[in-house]
């Protein structure tokens, strides 16, 4: 337990020690990039995992789009651990 006139105190000294790391998080992003590094993941760049392979799979085999007899609503629920916007951007990166 700390009384309120310290606990305030060392608030702010977290305060400042948080900005002092966010400066220089910024100084060190700025300078990569100066130098012509890659910040960040690069534009476009597509993540395939186990869970994105299977879904697609699934995506294709039963999806109205690509020849399935299920709609998107269906389709999701069969999947059932994607989200409705990963959905669609698998059915996206399928029909490339």
């Amino acid at each position: 337990y700390l009384p309120k006139n310290r606990f305030i105190s060392h608030l702010s000294r977290l305060r400042k020690k948080l900005m002092i790391c966010i400066r220089e998080l910024q100084r060190g992003i700025k300078t990569a990039k100066l130098r012509g590094k890659q910040v960040g993941r690069p534009v476009g760049a597509e993540i395939v995992s186990k869970k994105s392979v299977s879904a697609k799979q699934i995506i294709l085999q039963h999806s109205k789009d690509f020849g399935g007899t299920l709609n998107d609503a269906d389709v999701l629920k069969l999947i059932g651990n994607i989200s409705r916007n990963t959905y669609y951007k698998y059915k996206k990166e399928l029909k490339k």
